[in-house]
């Protein structure tokens, strides 16, 4: 967890506008733990590490602390697999073409028919990242779902007296709301 809210400290670093989205997590517990340190981290705050009780306080049992617990797994990675990993991986990145140049310009602070009212809110970049941001989740998310309203995956699998069987999935998408 300290590692990942490295990177948010990092980021932070830069002293720009962050809009910080979470993604997806693989145990709903360890998501909120690391999702309340790395919201402390970018508020410049310190947590208790023990959890204070509420409703969900059975859930982060049996520690009960913002940590997330190491895993249980036994680490079976030698320091040579991982030298050559990072090795392969330099390689790779080697292989790949720079970015294109991104055009940047001035954002106006001042937009044309502006209120008064309207001087609470935020202006220039972060303005223009917030609209996009909403035209994404209001215009272009609904528009990708109707491109692509289903998604197949299959995988194959061995099955009885080493048949292969195919499982199918079909996950399909319609109106969004948020």
């Amino acid at each position: 967890m300290q590692g990942h809210a490295a990177c948010v400290e990092f980021m932070k670093s830069f002293n720009v506008p962050l809009f910080c989205l979470g993604g997806g997590g693989y145990t709903i517990r360890n998501v909120a733990r690391t999702w309340a340190y790395e919201t402390a981290v970018l508020l410049g705050e310190k947590l208790d590490p023990s959890l204070p009780y509420n409703d969900y306080y059975d859930f982060f049992g049996p520690e009960y602390t913002l940590d997330v617990p190491a895993s249980n797994m036994t680490n079976m990675n030698t320091r040579q697999q991982l030298e050559r990993l990072c090795s392969e991986i330099h390689e790779h990145l080697h292989c790949i073409p720079h970015a294109p140049s991104v055009q940047m310009q001035q954002v106006p602070r001042d937009w044309p028919g502006e209120s008064e009212e309207s001087d609470n809110l935020p202006h220039g970049l972060v303005r223009q990242q917030i609209d996009s941001f909403n035209n994404f989740i209001e215009n272009t998310l609904q528009e990708i779902i109707d491109e692509n309203p289903n998604i197949v995956m299959e995988k194959t699998i061995q099955g009885i007296q080493n048949q292969d069987v195919i499982k199918r999935y079909h996950i399909g998408f319609g109106q969004v709301y948020i």
